[in-house]
C-alpha cells in the first residue's frame, strides 16, 4: 500500500515523524476527552428537558431563546363532555329530544360562521344535518299534529335553500335538495291521512290539503327526474349507477301520489292513467336492464302486479263517466 509520504512535499516529508507523533496525542487526548464531554453535556440535556416537560431533546435549528409571550401554549383543550355525544341509541323520546336540542345548538353556531353567501355546500350540509334531526326525531314522537309541525319545519328548512340556488351551478346540490323535500312532503300527506283515520272523519279542507301535499311531492319528484336529462332535455337510455334506483323510486313515488289523490272522477281518471305510465316506466327500464333490476325488485314487483289492477280501475271509471254522459 502507498504512504501518504509519497505524495508529500520535501519540506513536509522531513517533518512527517512528528507530525504522526503529534495526530496520535491528539487523538488520544481525544478520547480521553470525550466522557468528560458527556458529564458535561448531560445536566444541559436534563436541565433541557425539565424546561419543557418532555424528553424530547431541542432541536438544533431552534433559538436557545424565545419571547414567551409570543408563545401561544395548550394548557388544556376544551373538549365536550362525555356526556354531550353519548355512545349508546335513544330509546325514548325525552332521550331523543336532548340529543336533539344538542345537535340544533351545534347546527345552528355552524350556520352563523358557514352562510349562504359564499359557503353554499357547507350551508346546505348544516341545513340537511338540521333536516334529518327533525326526522329522526318525528320516529319518537307518536302526535301526529307534532309530527306534521315537525316535518313541515323540513320542508321549510330546505326549500327555503333550494329557492336560492341556480340549478345551472348548483345542480347537484339542488338534485339532492329537491329529493328531500319531495319525500318530506309525502310523510307530511301521510301524516295528514293517518289523522283524517284517527278521527275516522276528513273534511273538505282535509282532502284539498292532503291532495295538495301530494301533489307538490309530485312537483318535487319531477324536478329531481328533469334534473337527471341531457341538455337536450331527453331521458337517458341509462342512468348513472348513481342515481338509477333513486330514479326510478321517484317514478314510483309519483305514481303513489297520483293514485291518492281524491279527486272528482274525470280528474281520478287521469291520475290513473299517468300513474300507470310510471309505473310500466319502471317495468321497461328493469326489463332492458336486467342487472338493475335488483335494486329496485321490491317496486318492480308491486308494478307487474298494480298496473292489471289500475287500468281496470280506470277502465270502470271512465263506463261510469260515460254512462253519466249518456244519461244526460
Amino acid at each position: 500500500s502507498l504512504s501518504l509520504s509519497v505524495f508529500l512535499p520535501v519540506s513536509v516529508h522531513v517533518r512527517w515523524p512528528a507530525f504522526q507523533r503529534a495526530t496520535r496525542r491528539l487523538d488520544m487526548d481525544l478520547i480521553h476527552a470525550i466522557p468528560q464531554m458527556e458529564k458535561r453535556r448531560k445536566p444541559k440535556k436534563e436541565k433541557a428537558q425539565q424546561e419543557t416537560g418532555h424528553g424530547l431533546t431541542r432541536c438544533p435549528y431552534r433559538p436557545k431563546q424565545c419571547d414567551t409571550d409570543k408563545v401561544v401554549r395548550f394548557e388544556s383543550l376544551e373538549l365536550p363532555d362525555e356526556n354531550e355525544c353519548p355512545v349508546t341509541h335513544a330509546t325514548s323520546y325525552d332521550e331523543a329530544l336532548q340529543l336533539f336540542l344538542r345537535g340544533q345548538r351545534w347546527v345552528n353556531k355552524a350556520l352563523a360562521v358557514y352562510t349562504l353567501d359564499g359557503h353554499v355546500s357547507h350551508h346546505v350540509t348544516c341545513t340537511q344535518d338540521w333536516s334529518a334531526l327533525y326526522k329522526y326525531l318525528v320516529v319518537f314522537e307518536k302526535d301526529l299534529d307534532k309530527c306534521s309541525k315537525m316535518t313541515k319545519k323540513r320542508i321549510d328548512l330546505l326549500t327555503n335553500v333550494v329557492d336560492q340556488l341556480s340549478p345551472q351551478y348548483y345542480l347537484l346540490i339542488c338534485r339532492q335538495l329537491d329529493w328531500e323535500i319531495a319525500q318530506a312532503y309525502a310523510e307530511l300527506a301521510t301524516f295528514k291521512e293517518e289523522r283524517a283515520k284517527v278521527r275516522n272523519r276528513a273534511s273538505k279542507q282535509d282532502i284539498a290539503k292532503m291532495n295538495r301535499l301530494r301533489m307538490s311531492a309530485k312537483q318535487f319528484y319531477e324536478k329531481f327526474l328533469d334534473s337527471l336529462k341531457s341538455n337536450t332535455g331527453e331521458v337517458p337510455d341509462k342512468y348513472e349507477a348513481e342515481v338509477d334506483r333513486p330514479a326510478m323510486v321517484a317514478h314510483f313515488w309519483i305514481a303513489r301520489m297520483l293514485t291518492k289523490l281524491v279527486v272528482p272522477p274525470p280528474e281520478h281518471l287521469k291520475a290513473l292513467r299517468e300513474s300507470v305510465e310510471h309505473y310500466k316506466t319502471i317495468i321497461a327500464y328493469c326489463e332492458k336492464h336486467e342487472d338493475f333490476k335488483p335494486k329496485v325488485q321490491e317496486e318492480y314487483d308491486i308494478s307487474k302486479e298494480i298496473v292489471p289492477l289500475l287500468v281496470a280501475k280506470a277502465d270502470a271509471i271512465q263506463s261510469g263517466i260515460q254512462k253519466n254522459l249518456s244519461s244526460c
